[in-house]
């Protein structure tokens, strides 16, 4: 067991490809890296399609046409013609983002700063909430002009794109007495003038992107706005400076989204070809498209495959994105010209493809999931895996998981949801509270299906379940109402939204009754296990996860003393960055094989974790 996941730990994800000075970087880690989980080494694409090393261990990097820069233990450098890296920055603050500008030997950059109080004698003494003693710097910074402050912004700022040297686009956050208008702001800010241009609708809550037109005439965002009944379904929007109107551009099908974590970005799935016409991204019963549309609101539709469009690039008017397939993680593929660029995983392992069906469920809706064959396309127990974000909810994206599942003999099926990416707290919130027997169904009906048209493959008296947060909500739900599960494994269940939405940064759902959702959890859903109709399983938290203490103390008290169908397991030690949080997730991933192919022998894990508080 200790090299089970071995494999997976080698395997390397791409980032960020870009063309500097006529060749190719990008940004290079191991998809299990146990060190710092921002930090990424600085690649070059070499004619022959190999790699080479330029700088380890750096956070960001950025360029344009000549010069390129690079984020590095809290510092911007650059790297010159002559392969000198010089530092630019001495900053004390925190550099959270930065951005090359076009044809120039400059860089934007956004520096979050932290005044102390003099009362004050430790950073722990701070309030998270003291907001007031932090600001946000936006700057430039050049060899030859030095570090200048443009505006300093007393709530986040977030730099968007770069037009020139006097041209900045940026989301800001709105003052929380004008929080009503909405979260964000899309802002020009005119670097001589220090003049601040509102660019967003009042409406729009939440940015997720945007990107300038080569002119600078129109601007492409994806944002969120109150049009829809919980405000946000991410649209794609187009502003016009001759009319200064923000117009809906696309909203048929769902768009990717940028989250919180400035460092786990979406990545570039939006860009413009010329000044009428631009590439977009879509989510798509779990793959993505790739649309080309212009500022009329024409569109095509240009690739439509099971594949995830983590980056798009252009590269000497070719269209270079990094992909993701079920078969094959992170490669860099040209999609003009449909040959792979450079493919780090390459000899690593031969990965079974993923086949997708559809079924209706008991409405008469279509829905549809994805049904992995185990690699040794023997008979075995088919797993459903309910999963909280997109790259583990949709069976087209790669899973280091779902492969581990898939090497010990065990098939794996996800089922879309409809209208969310997964089995989340928008799903929760806006699906599964409402009608938890109706999604029960969809899921029953769906593992049935995919069971029965894989009839060589399926033990049918050996049905799994795997669900993580939200959706180990759903999983405890599918135990109490069916029979047909042999067990379980839920890992960091959420049973307290509004201190799992403080701690993952999700003020989106401040506007939901958390009272009565907790209520409602705590009524119906709290892990009473007596009410399992057959079904042993298991629960796995860490200690990082807070909102789950309370849980514990009740099942210590309620369920485990009384019957032996669920034990519990919480990591001792705290999780104090990434790379420990990481380390929890493989060691999670290693329980959850041992439970589900040793069922119940609790010594086997014992031994192997160490120090475990049941």
């Amino acid at each position: 067991m200790s090299q089970l996941l071995s494999e997976y730990e080698s395997l390397k994800i791409l980032k960020q490809p870009q063309a500097i000075h006529e060749q190719i970087y990008f940004l290079e880690k191991a998809l299990l890296a146990t060190s710092d989980t921002d930090q990424f080494d600085l690649y070059k694409l070499e004619k022959d399609g190999s790699s080479r090393l330029v700088v380890p261990q750096v956070n960001d990097f950025t360029g344009n046409q000549e010069h390129l820069f690079y984020l590095k233990n809290k510092q911007i450098f650059q790297l010159t013609d002559d392969g000198i890296m010089q530092q630019l920055t001495f900053q004390s603050g925190e550099i959270l983002e930065m951005q090359a500008v076009p044809r120039a030997e400059a860089v934007f950059y956004v520096a979050k700063q932290v005044q102390l109080d003099p009362d004050k004698q430790w950073v722990s003494e701070l309030r998270s909430d003291q907001v007031g003693q932090v600001t946000y710097q936006l700057r430039c910074i050049s060899r030859t002009g030095g570090d200048e402050l443009i505006q300093t912004f007393s709530g986040a700022i977030r730099l968007l794109d770069v037009l020139n040297i006097e041209q900045v686009l940026l989301a800001q956050q709105l003052p929380p007495s004008e929080l009503l208008l909405g979260q964000e702001r899309l802002v020009e800010i005119e670097v001589k003038s220090k003049l601040l241009k509102i660019f967003s609708n009042r409406s729009i809550l939440k940015i997720s992107s945007a990107r300038y037109s080569p002119n600078g005439d129109k601007i492409i965002s994806i944002a969120t706005d109150q049009s829809y009944a919980d405000g946000y379904i991410p649209q794609l929007f187009l502003f016009d400076r001759l009319i200064h109107k923000n117009i809906v551009q696309y909203r048929e099908e769902a768009l990717p989204w940028r989250f919180d974590d400035l460092q786990d970005s979406m990545f570039h799935q939006i860009w413009w070809l010329d000044n009428q016409t631009y590439l977009f991204v879509t989510v798509f019963h779990g793959h993505n498209r790739l649309y080309l549309a212009d500022v009329t609101g024409k569109k095509e539709l240009v690739s439509d495959e099971a594949q995830m469009i983590k980056d798009l690039t252009i590269v000497n008017e070719q269209v270079w994105a990094v992909l993701t397939k079920p078969q094959r993680p992170d490669y860099l593929f040209n999609l003009s010209t449909h040959q792979t660029m450079y493919d780090p995983n390459l000899t690593k392992q031969d990965f079974k493809k993923a086949q997708k069906y559809v079924f209706r469920n008991r409405q008469g809706a279509i829905l549809d999931g994805w049904f992995y064959t185990n690699v040794h396309g023997q008979n075995g127990p088919t797993v459903l895996f309910l999963h909280d974000q997109l790259h583990g909810m949709h069976g087209e994206a790669f899973n280091w998981q779902i492969q581990a599942l898939l090497n010990q003999g065990m098939n794996v099926v996800t089922i879309n949801p409809t209208g969310t990416s997964g089995y989340g707290v928008n799903h929760f919130q806006n699906d599964f509270l409402l009608a938890p027997d109706s999604v029960v169904a969809d899921l029953l009906i769906g593992l049935t299906v995919a069971i029965q048209q894989h009839p060589k493959v399926s033990d049918v008296k050996h049905q799994l379940i795997f669900g993580a947060q939200a959706g180990a909500a759903v999983a405890h739900q599918l135990l109490i109402q069916s029979n047909q599960f042999l067990t379980a494994v839920l890992t960091d269940p959420i049973t307290n939204w509004a201190q799992w939405a403080q701690i993952e940064g999700h003020a989106e759902i401040g506007h939901q009754n958390l009272e009565k959702q907790q209520q409602l959890l705590a009524n119906s859903m709290i892990w009473s296990q007596a009410t399992w109709t057959s079904a042993v399983g298991l629960l796995i938290s860490d200690t990082m996860t807070t909102q789950s203490q309370g849980l514990h103390q009740y099942l210590k008290q309620y369920s485990v003393n009384q019957s032996p169908k669920i034990q519990v397991f919480t990591w001792s030690k705290q999780v104090g960055n990434q790379g420990e949080l990481d380390q929890v997730k493989i060691d999670q991933t290693k329980v959850m094989i041992d439970w589900f192919l040793r069922y119940g022998k609790l010594n086997i894990l014992t031994k192997r974790l160490g120090k475990l508080s049941l």
